[in-house]
């Protein structure tokens, strides 16, 4: 209903439309559903509208008001990227956020030797669902506390550029250690941002051969997830078993990837 509140329905009004959603993701998983969701709902009904006549939205313009959404209307605390990657779906990109909310994509042109890697060495494990704006809201208070920029925003900042470069080059090992500093910085700038299960996680891939980094998705806390990378399908798949067996108690779901436009 966020969403739909913001888009003019009175063109539809003498329809009968009905709207069925449905996600193979939780909510709350820290991977961008109800950014996801929201896009594809403002797209879905974007193409009724231009039936009858109104403009469609450009894909920027889906993002934002799939944003307000969240942030105006349902009144969380929001980045921009999830809605900006589903509303163009470029795959791997670079993305800049200055000011806030203004975004810009840069796609990061993969070679097909990394996307095959990416697809068979990556995997992302739900932990829980939780509400990642209470996060946003407590991290953004201790920053706005402090005097100056955060040496450790820098450090992030820093890491995306890396992680650009990496990838672009197909570096993977690089490229997880990346992530893995990614997690542990995040960590440093608040506790919240790594819970418990996903140390669980990273530390039973961190005992694995062929792990070559893990990175905390979102805001973390005591739910989301984590997202693993692996240098072979053998030994993401050595993983899987092996947590599926360790962490048996625990309802965790595993999911592998598919680079967007590849």
């Amino acid at each position: 209903m966020a969403t739909l509140s913001l888009l003019e329905l009175k063109p539809l009004l003498n329809h009968d439309v009905e709207i069925y959603i449905t996600s193979p993701v939780p909510p709350g998983a820290s991977m961008g559903t109800s950014a996801t969701v929201s896009v594809a709902l403002i797209k879905a009904v974007g193409s009724l509208l231009t039936k009858e006549g109104i403009r469609a939205l450009a894909p920027a313009e889906e993002a934002l008001l799939a944003h307000r959404a969240e942030t105006e209307v349902m009144r969380g605390e929001s980045g921009t990227q999830d809605q900006w990657s589903a509303a163009f779906s470029h795959g791997a990109q670079f993305i800049t956020i200055s000011p806030f909310p203004q975004t810009e994509l840069e796609q990061i042109n993969l070679s097909p030797k990394t996307v095959h890697q990416l697809e068979s060495g990556l995997i992302t494990i739900f932990v829980g669902s939780h509400n990642s704006s209470h996060v946003h809201t407590t991290v953004i208070k201790k920053l706005t506390n402090k005097k100056g920029d955060s040496p450790l925003l820098e450090r992030l900042r820093q890491l995306a550029i890396d992680a650009k470069d990496t990838l672009s080059k197909g570096k993977l090992q690089d490229y997880g250690r990346i992530l893995s500093a990614n997690t542990e910085t995040q960590r440093s700038l608040h506790l919240d941002l790594v819970g418990p299960d996903h140390l669980k996680i990273l530390r039973l891939a961190h005992t694995l051969p062929g792990y070559l980094g893990g990175k905390v998705n979102g805001a973390g806390g005591g739910g989301g997830s984590v997202t693993l990378l692996f240098e072979s399908k053998a030994a993401a798949t050595r993983f899987f078993h092996l947590a599926n067996e360790t962490h048996k108690k625990e309802e965790y779901l595993y999911y592998e990837h598919k680079i967007a436009g590849a």
